[in-house]
């Protein structure tokens, strides 16, 4: 089947919707959706083993088995494996090694294992013969698709990282505006209880130097002036109030990495 086949524009959008609604997937996720909507056509097993090595480059974990289950080689005999890696231009201790594993009888079985870069390579360089059974270019071409699918899943996280940038935008603008409104709410307090403990300041020793019985007088002074000091507490939360928002805007503000 051609990736042409595939409508890779449908695609492209149902990652890019996905990100900007903020959807949660991890890899495995993304390419288990994408893959059930646009590219059925990729077997699963060969889906899954592909996902499974994906990330470990340079590791030595590819069996030569699956050089014959998809067509690369037609037999495991030591010398074919040798041949068909040579001709790809392949480089042994770098590209592939070989291992000696044991087993349960008699001797231990010597076999090539390749990295997942090399294995890729095998699957997009290789060509049918007349005397292989599997059609490796039903697989190069799924491994094309597979890329694809990789490649949506960072479209898909590049469009989710756009909208929370965008939201985190939105919730800065709107406490600076609720920094704005409160420090100015805050500054108006702040005169009133300035102006009036003047005022009571002013009247109490203007009371208190008259003559006469004034006592009275400054005894209430000294209750609106207890009063007044409560003001000041109820200011001092206020004002905690609006350092503590402060703190939080500064916390969007600063610049942080988004984990995936």
């Amino acid at each position: 089947m051609s990736t042409t086949t595939v409508n890779t524009s449908a695609a492209t959008e149902f990652a890019n919707s996905q990100g900007l609604l903020l959807k949660q997937y991890t890899l495995e996720l993304f390419v288990d959706a994408i893959h059930k909507r646009f590219y059925q056509v990729v077997a699963i097993s060969f889906k899954d083993y592909f996902l499974e090595i994906l990330g470990k480059d340079g590791q030595f974990i590819v069996p030569q088995t699956k050089l014959i289950e998809y067509g690369v080689v037609s037999n495991d005999k030591p010398a074919t494996l040798k041949s068909k890696l040579d001709s790809m231009n392949l480089i042994d201790g770098i590209d592939y090694q070989m291992q000696t594993n044991p087993k349960s009888s008699g001797k231990p079985v010597k076999m090539y294992v390749l990295t997942p870069e090399s294995f890729k390579l095998c699957l997009m360089r290789a060509q049918r013969r007349s005397t292989q059974s599997v059609d490796v270019g039903v697989y190069s071409q799924w491994l094309i698709m597979l890329m694809k699918m990789v490649d949506l899943f960072y479209v898909y996280r590049e469009a989710k990282h756009c909208a929370i940038a965008r939201a985190n935008t939105i919730i800065v603008n709107t406490l600076k505006r609720r920094e704005a409104r409160a420090c100015k709410f805050i500054a108006a307090v702040e005169r009133e209880c300035d102006n009036a403990y003047l005022t009571l300041e002013n009247l109490q020793e203007q009371v208190c130097s008259l003559e006469g019985d004034n006592g009275d007088y400054c005894e209430e002074i000294k209750d609106l002036k207890e009063e007044l000091e409560g003001s000041y507490d109820v200011l001092e939360l206020v004002t905690e109030e609006r350092n503590a928002l402060r703190a939080k805007l500064a916390a969007l503000e600063a610049p942080a990495a988004l984990a995936e």
